[in-house]
């Protein structure tokens, strides 16, 4: 389940609530108005734990603005390509930027091995 959806469940849970919180208080009872004041609190909080592990739930703003982001399950199905497409894409473009350099005159050893320590160096952020 994508957290799109999650966020959407989350959202149609809480509009259900709220309805039903206002048609029990108007029959006046309150037991039905925690019970469903108490439902919409897991589903926000579920929200939040979906958030907290995730990460940013903004498609245009996920993992390489590829919109797609990863369960633990595995790619999302519809997305995957595009994503693997912008990683062929980035590392072409990286492999321009180091052709450059080295007809500048700089050692590709020293180069590559720089490259190397920034990727370590992204993948611990």
């Amino acid at each position: 389940m994508t957290p799109t959806r999650v966020r959407a469940i989350t959202i149609g849970v809480c509009v259900i609530c709220v309805a039903a919180m206002i048609a029990s208080a108007i029959t006046k009872e309150v037991g039905a108005v925690i019970t469903f004041g108490l439902l919409s609190t897991s589903a926000i909080s579920t929200l939040m734990v979906t958030f907290a592990l995730v990460g940013n739930m903004d498609p245009a703003s996920t993992s390489a603005g590829s919109g797609v982001v990863k369960s633990s399950s595995g790619a999302s199905e519809s997305g995957a390509k595009g994503q693997l497409d912008q990683t062929e894409s980035a590392a072409r473009e990286l492999e321009g930027h180091i052709s450059a350099l080295v007809l500048e005159g700089v050692p590709e050893d020293r180069l590559r091995a720089l490259v190397k320590v920034a990727v370590k160096v992204g993948k611990t952020l």
